[in-house]
């Protein structure tokens, strides 16, 4: 094979793999590898780890008690997509006998089964109950309490080997993941039941629901809740400790400072590799986005660099936002940026469209349902510098055919130049 043919198709060769080399970069520049999945996480937690023995506990048929509740803050900086609920119950219930007449005998592990209800409620004006966002009917596996302990207590209780007590605690836990709603930074946790006394279908015997309770000595650590304040629905005016409507789900005053529940609430956290499916429909324009955000952030939360290899944006929105989705707009006119990932630090980095035009801007940050949870106004964006990001992988790709389809034309050539010296000998 003549030199030249050789040393052309090694150049054509080496074309290719720059041609591939530029592809592989082009893709890697359009889609960018998202972060790793961030686990379930704890958004508030007023359950005492480890349990103790039993806590002050509010007992709904000796109050006629039909709904308990608290209203809780979740932790900010995090997912607001509920996948369960824990609760803390204390069991009264002997298997024979009873908690108070001495005689309470329970076999080890023995337990009773009984539907209970958890509702998440939206907070109306003035903390009233609002409009309930999801519910969960559940049977729980309540244990009896153990035997009385006539050795180490008195009075028919039970020892735990620190103390005596007359319920046990316990927790159970509520599943939404099926229905994963979505909620805001507040929120009231209903507790529902039917007893012999009480409830939307009271029930027509006596039965060991009758001393089941619910757990009031909490202590949130994970998030905040008012130990004053608990929501009560009870038939009997004298359960509650403020003034008010009987046999309504209402805010009761004077808990202090037994009035948190203990709840435990789990976020489904987001999924760094799972945007949103759909976008939601953005505002017209920049006065309609602040109108109805949810936030003003300050200037400074938005800073922007322009160089030779683009145009940036660097949003430092804080922990209140981390680990969440949002889906950015960037106006005077409406230029979706997309889904952007916010991770653990609260701060991103991402590329500004070539179009967008120099001058002064408002950066909308939207939720999934199209609510602007926040906004930042007066983010200066300098003029486009060259072409950057994938405007250059494009043109590395275009100068990579360009050189190709010139030395298939080369290739082209020397053949052509062959044949011809080859008729020129058989002349």
């Amino acid at each position: 094979m003549p030199t030249s043919v050789a040393h052309v198709r090694r150049a054509l060769a080496l074309v290719l793999v720059m041609l591939v080399a530029a592809t592989a970069l082009l893709l890697a520049q359009v889609v960018t590898a998202p972060a790793a999945h961030a686990a379930d996480e704890t958004v508030y937690d007023s359950v005492p780890s480890p349990l103790p023995g039993n806590v002050v506990s509010l007992g709904y048929a000796a109050t006629r008690t039909s709904e308990f509740g608290d209203l809780v803050t979740l932790a900010p900086g995090t997912s607001r997509t509920i996948d369960r609920v824990e609760v803390g119950f204390s069991s009264w219930a002997c298997e024979t006998g009873g908690w108070n007449t001495g005689d309470c005998v329970t076999s080890e592990g023995a337990t009773f089964d009984h539907p209970v209800t958890v509702t998440l409620y939206a907070v109306g004006a003035a903390g009233a109950v609002g409009a309930p966002l999801a519910t969960v009917t559940q049977t729980i596996s309540a244990p009896y309490r153990p035997s009385a302990d006539t050795t180490n207590c008195t009075g028919g209780r039970w020892w735990d080997g620190a103390a005596c007590n007359n319920g046990k605690l316990f927790t159970a836990s509520f599943d939404f993941s099926a229905a994963s709603p979505v909620v805001p930074d507040q929120v009231i946790v209903g507790v529902a039941y039917d007893t012999s006394t009480a409830g939307e279908s009271p029930l027509p015997a006596v039965g060991p629901y009758d001393s089941l309770n619910v757990a009031v000595a909490g202590h949130a650590t994970v998030g905040t809740d008012d130990a004053d304040v608990v929501y009560l629905n009870s038939s009997n005016p004298n359960s509650y400790e403020s003034p008010g409507d009987a046999g309504v789900l209402r805010p009761d005053a004077g808990w202090g400072p037994d009035g948190s529940l203990m709840i435990t609430i789990v976020a489904d956290a987001p999924s760094a590799t799972e945007p949103p499916a759909t976008a939601p429909t953005v505002p017209a324009s920049a006065a309609d986005a602040i109108a109805s955000s949810g936030q003003a952030l300050p200037s400074s939360a938005a800073s922007t660099d322009a160089g030779a290899d683009g145009r940036t944006v660097t949003l430092d929105l804080g922990p209140q936002f981390a680990n969440q989705w949002f889906y950015l707009v960037i106006y005077s006119d409406p230029t979706p940026i997309g889904w952007v990932w916010v991770g653990p630090s609260g701060t991103v980095t991402l590329p500004l469209p070539a179009t967008l035009p120099a001058g002064t801007h408002t950066i909308a940050l939207l939720d999934a349902s199209g609510n602007v949870v926040a906004h930042v106004a007066g983010v200066s964006v300098a003029a486009l510098l060259a072409a950057t990001g994938v405007e250059q992988g494009i043109l590395v790709v275009e100068i990579a055919l360009g050189m190709t389809l010139l030395l298939l034309g080369g290739v082209g050539v020397v053949a052509a130049r062959r044949a011809r010296l080859a008729r020129a000998s058989a002349l």
